[in-house]
C-alpha cells in the first residue's frame, strides 16, 4: 500500500516501478490522487487497487473518489470470506456466498446518493482534458509549469526544492523550502501588480511577489 505522489512532502514514485515484482503474491493497493493526469505512472498491469479523486491534478470537487480494480484484485474479493468481519453496506464490494463483486457499482448504480453536481464537475474536468489532447497533453502540460519552478530554483539562490533528487521529485505538488527565518516567510504576500518583465509565457499573466529581503519572486500565472 502505498502513495504514488506525496502532496506535502514534494516527492513522486519514478514511472517505472521497478521494485513491484511481476511475479508479486500480495496486491498493490495505490493512492494516485495527485498523480493521475499529471504524471506518468506505473504499467496497469502493476497496479492492483488504485483510488483518486479529481479534486487534484484535474482541480474539481473534493470528497469524492474512483476505485479501479485489476483481475487479481477481483480474484482476491471473490475468494476471501472471513468468518467474522462485519463491513459497512457502503464499503462492500461483493455479496452472497461464495462472494461475487457487485458489478452493478462499477456500471453506475449506487449504494448512496452522491452529488450530481461533483460528478458533473468530474465529467467537465473530464472533457478539459480531452480538449487538450488527452491525458498525454495533460502530463506535458503539467511538466511545462513545472519547468517555470524549475528555472525559478535554478537561478535563486534562496530557493531550493525540498526533495533534492530529482528522480524523485514531483512535478504535480512541488515544495520549495526558502533560505529565510520562519517568520519572514509568513510576511510573503502576492501583489496585485503586473510583473515589469511583462510576461514570461505567451497568453499568461505574471505577477511579482513581495518577498523575503525585498526579492521579488517571478512567477507565472499556471
Amino acid at each position: 500500500m502505498f502513495c504514488w505522489n506525496g502532496t506535502t512532502s514534494g516527492v513522486c514514485v519514478p514511472p517505472a516501478a521497478e521494485w513491484i515484482s511481476d511475479e508479486r503474491e500480495g496486491l498493490t493497493i495505490c493512492d494516485a490522487t495527485s498523480a493521475i493526469f499529471g504524471v506518468k505512472m506505473a504499467p496497469w498491469h502493476k497496479l492492483d487497487v488504485v483510488t483518486f479523486s479529481w479534486q487534484k491534478v484535474l482541480g474539481g470537487e473534493g470528497a469524492h473518489g474512483i476505485l479501479i480494480l485489476s483481475p487479481r484484485a477481483v480474484e482476491r474479493l471473490e475468494s476471501w470470506s472471513p468468518e467474522f468481519r462485519p463491513i459497512p453496506k457502503i464499503f462492500r464490494l461483493t455479496s452472497g456466498s461464495p462472494p461475487k463483486l457487485i458489478e452493478g457499482i462499477f456500471r453506475g448504480e449506487t449504494i448512496n446518493t452522491p452529488s450530481m453536481l461533483c460528478v458533473e464537475d468530474y465529467l467537465d474536468a473530464l472533457e478539459w482534458v480531452e480538449d487538450l489532447g488527452g491525458i498525454d497533453a495533460a502530463i506535458a502540460k503539467t511538466a511545462a509549469n513545472y519547468e517555470i519552478v524549475e528555472d525559478f530554483v535554478k537561478r535563486t539562490p534562496w530557493a531550493h526544492f525540498l526533495c533534492e533528487n530529482p528522480k524523485h521529485r514531483s512535478k504535480t505538488s512541488v515544495c520549495l523550502t526558502l533560505d529565510a527565518p520562519a517568520e519572514a516567510v509568513k510576511r510573503m504576500q502576492v501583489s496585485d501588480r503586473p510583473c515589469v518583465r511583462g510576461p514570461c509565457v505567451p497568453a499568461r499573466s505574471c505577477y511579482a511577489v513581495v518577498c523575503v529581503t525585498n526579492v521579488c519572486l517571478h512567477v507565472a500565472a499556471l
